[in-house]
């Protein structure tokens, strides 16, 4: 797909405006060589194991046996903090440039779909408007991941095979990004429930 750059920094440009605004925006460029860990022992498995309620309420949120220790409330907040704007979503500009790149790299990896001009425009614009709300490392890495690995799809039986040779739809590509993310999305779904649970009674 020879026309990407041009493609890309053009889709790059029309989506920010659609793109989520959070205050915890990324200051930082993250990429796979600075990513917060997937997995903290501490934080992740110890603290929960430990203070999590046994009883697990269908509606209301879950509460904790004890009060959080000042040790265990720090490892916490900082797990959080770690992980809240690695996982925050991109927020246009350079960081779309790089999602709308790594789309195309994707997509010209299947020659049954090596589009140009409009077409390769549009194609990516869909793409991002779908991925809008994950972080520009993870679309990265799942883009890198389809062109390596192929993706998971299921047939009429719902038995799964790897597809290597048609293009991943957006719904398709968006759940890659979710595995992508699932861990520390988890990590960090954990720290703020334990932050903000009460004691129960």
């Amino acid at each position: 797909m020879p026309q990407i750059g041009i493609a890309a920094r053009a889709v790059s440009s029309s989506v920010t405006v659609g793109s989520p605004r959070r205050s915890d925006v990324p200051a930082v460029r993250y990429t796979a060589a600075n990513l917060p860990a997937a997995f903290d022992a501490v934080a992740d498995v110890e603290i929960p194991r430990k203070v999590w309620s046994a009883w697990i309420p269908r509606f209301e949120a879950r509460q904790i046996i004890r009060p959080l220790r000042d040790d265990e409330r720090a490892a916490l907040e900082a797990r959080k903090a770690s992980l809240a704007p690695a996982l925050a979503p991109y927020a246009g500009g350079a960081d779309a440039y790089r999602g709308a790149a790594a789309l195309g790299a994707m997509f010209d990896g299947f020659r049954s779909m090596r589009v140009r001009g409009e077409n390769a425009m549009g194609r990516l614009d869909t793409a991002m408007r779908v991925l809008k709300y994950f972080p520009a490392w993870a679309v990265e890495e799942a883009c890198a991941s389809i062109q390596r690995d192929g993706y998971q799809v299921h047939d009429r039986e719902k038995v799964a095979r790897t597809e290597r040779h048609w293009p991943p739809s957006d719904p398709e590509i968006a759940d890659v990004v979710r595995l992508v993310v699932k861990t520390r999305d988890a990590a960090l779904a954990s720290a703020t429930a334990l932050l903000s649970a009460s004691v129960e009674s």
